[in-house]
């Protein structure tokens, strides 16, 4: 490494004086490179030290290699004093130096912070700071950084800085090197102005509505104005104060009439809007008529009509009904019994309108189907459609397969490994579930069987309706070479290859479903972590039609070898109505299905404290409330359901070993604290003893 240089800085603000002794190392990069990176060392004087006399110089930020003033340099008045707050945070966190990336291009940036969202989930990067405004015209520099003048002109230039855990040498700059290329080689830059659109996001209460993030549209200069039911109290915080450009009052009641007061309520929204989002399976109809008369981007209602209905996504693939029928009552199911048609166990049975794993339930008998029904049917009723789908039970390994379609092309693709579920392992599968517990990426599975997973889905995508769009499939692979085993002693299981494998078979992939929207949050969260893609930035771009940003976005990281293993946790416990009431102070109690706890209540704050070896792995989390009877439990009792996203860099073992010690630990805490049966066994586990 090229021999280290220094300057001082000095900070003379009326309420702060500071002075920092910084070491200083620039590496220019040639050819397609889009940033030069400046890496400084700072570090407090030494008390005693000589200071310059900075008050002569006046109020500012100022950096000179010498004591006087007279041969200091001010930074910018804008970006000074954040840029030295930054280089006294690195010092407070005990980082080992700060890189400012220097912008090699001119153009409009498409995304004002992209160190938050590819950048601040790397290992070996403590923090990071954009000092770009929303679509803020950038302006290249390209010139040599020699002399401390140079220095001062580059901070000022600079986009962005992070700083690193590491200690300042070759290898350490050439690992955040190798990472800071991968991660923000895509087209952060627009030749072209970006003009600024309006969305309205359709969501289900306003509970929600304040607990959801609003970051990522800040950074992309959307205004959101969000749609849903009860006015906006007055003791609220304004929507303003919580990213929203609005709100809508609307009758949210997805009846036949939805589509139409959405309608109303864009036509009367006192500034123009240009898209419409409703990423809820019973929006997505309604969304898509209302987007269509308004004008804006739609797939249409039809192709939405045929994904959000188990039994037509079903019928779209096998017309002629070969796999599966359906009832809407015990009745109905005892005639097709008495009937001449066969029934090849196992078996799953699900309702059409429902979402997620919920009611959904594995028989391998006919006492076993009743009783599945039965529950499945107590789920369907509360849906739009009360139909239960029983099909064929697949075996073989899971997966998530998610998609990003822009006229039918493919821009972004990633199969995600779902692990085994209570209904999977369970000997007798009655009242055992499918709801999700562990899921991994990048996947395990064979390229050959990910790509045979990946055409598959794009296929019946297509054959929907859809070509543009962010997409979630659910499918299982036929004859992998691979299968879930458990380890001496472990509680989790992980896919590894099987010793004899009926080639003449070849693979198939059996289709769970199609959702035409985003993953969840979390796992949504696991692909930013892993690949840089965020599908909640997408799908919005999307609705309001940005097509170039949104092709942009969804480039991923480059160098797939070097993605971190990212680790989606699921832990649902039995609480008690009466000790979780109190953290909806402002929810009635009969409206709490499906209500997101506040972040400031997460067990995780409190575990960080006694177990901080296992949260330290913790990158993202969320819980959710459910009433019990979701998941086949007794009417009255809830669930405390949460999700964790688990991040190692160092392997996919170490991410299992994390994913198996974590969950006892988390559920026993949300045990004592919210559930009055304390010494009762954890029947709905995220993992599987």
């Amino acid at each position: 490494m090229a021999e280290r240089r220094s300057f001082l800085m000095w900070v003379n603000l009326p309420d702060k004086q500071v002075s920092l002794d910084c070491e200083w190392h620039f590496v220019r990069h040639e050819g397609s490179g889009q940033f030069s990176n400046l890496y400084i060392v700072p570090k407090f004087r030494a008390a005693g030290s000589s200071s310059p006399t900075a008050v002569a110089a006046g109020d500012g930020i100022y950096i000179s290699e010498q004591h006087a003033c007279s041969e200091a340099y001010q930074l910018s008045l804008t970006k000074g004093p954040a840029i030295a707050a930054f280089l006294q945070h690195c010092i407070s966190q005990k980082d080992g130096f700060s890189v400012f990336q220097i912008p090699r291009n001119s153009g409009n940036a498409i995304h004002s912070d992209p160190w938050a969202s590819r950048v601040a989930d790397c290992a070996v990067v403590s923090s990071t700071k954009s000092f770009l405004s929303p679509l803020e015209e950038v302006v290249a520099s390209i010139s040599p950084i020699m002399t401390t003048e140079d220095v001062a002109k580059a901070l000022d230039a600079s986009a962005g800085v992070v700083s690193c855990t590491l200690s300042l040498c070759e290898n350490s700059i050439q690992q955040l090197e190798t990472e800071l290329e991968r991660r923000l080689s895509y087209p952060w830059l627009s030749r072209e102005a970006i003009r600024q659109r309006r969305v309205c996001v359709l969501m289900w209460s306003r509970i929600a509505v304040k607990r959801a993030s609003w970051a990522a549209v800040k950074a992309l200069d959307l205004k959101v104005v969000v749609m849903s039911s009860g006015p906006w109290l007055k003791a609220d915080k304004s929507p303003q104060e919580y990213g929203l450009d609005g709100y809508i009052d609307a009758d949210m009641t997805t009846d036949s009439g939805l589509w139409r007061r959405v309608v109303d309520a864009v036509e009367s929204y006192p500034d123009p809007i240009d898209g419409l989002c409703g990423p809820w399976d019973p929006y997505m109809v309604p969304t898509a008529r209302a987007a269509r008369h308004l004008g804006f981007f739609t797939s249409g209602p039809e192709p939405f009509t045929i994904s959000t209905n188990k039994y037509l996504t079903r019928q779209t693939l096998d017309p002629e009904q070969k796999e599966y029928f359906t009832v809407t009552s015990l009745n109905e199911l005892e005639l097709r019994l008495e009937s001449s048609h066969t029934i090849a166990f196992p078996i799953v049975c699900k309702p059409v309108a429902g979402m997620g794993s919920f009611g959904v339930f594995k028989a391998d008998n006919v006492l076993q189907l009743r009783d599945a029904v039965s529950k499945s049917l107590i789920v369907g009723k509360a849906t739009t459609d009360p139909r239960i789908v029983v099909e064929p039970y697949v075996d073989g390994p899971e997966v998530d397969c998610n998609l990003v379609l822009l006229n039918g092309e493919v821009l972004f693709s990633e199969i995600v490994d779902d692990f085994p579920c209570a209904a999977d392992l369970a000997k007798n599968p009655t009242g055992a579930l499918f709801t999700e517990t562990q899921a991994a990426v990048p996947s395990k599975l064979p390229k050959s069987e990910q790509k045979t997973i990946t055409d598959a889905v794009v296929a019946a995508v297509r054959q929907q309706g859809f070509d543009t769009g962010v997409f979630h499939c659910e499918a299982r692979i036929r004859n992998s070479s691979m299968k879930y085993v458990f380890a001496e002693s472990a509680t989790v299981p992980d896919l590894e290859f099987m010793e004899t494998v009926n080639c003449a078979k070849g693979n198939s992939v059996f289709l769970h479903e199609v959702n035409a929207r985003m993953p969840g949050p979390m796992s949504s969260g696991a692909t930013i972590i892993a690949r840089g893609v965020d599908f909640s930035a997408l799908m919005l771009l999307c609705a309001v039609g940005d097509w170039s940003r949104y092709k942009a976005l969804s480039v991923p990281f480059l160098r797939d070898d070097l993605c971190d293993n990212v680790w989606l946790i699921n832990c649902i416990v039995p609480v008690s109505l009466e000790k979780i009431k109190p953290l909806f102070p402002d929810h009635p109690a009969d409206q709490l299905q499906h209500q997101a706890v506040d972040s400031s209540y997460s067990p995780i704050l409190e575990l960080s404290k006694t177990h901080p070896h296992l949260t330290q792995h913790v990158s993202r989390h969320n819980v959710y409330v459910e009433p019990a009877t979701v998941l086949g439990g007794k009417e009255g009792d809830w669930l405390w359901t949460t999700c964790m996203v688990i991040r190692s860099p160092i392997s996919r073992q170490h991410a299992l070993q994390v994913a198996q010690s974590f969950p006892e630990v988390y559920e026993a805490f949300v045990k004592q604290k919210y559930s009055q049966r304390v010494k009762e066994t954890v029947a709905l586990r995220s993992h599987y003893l």
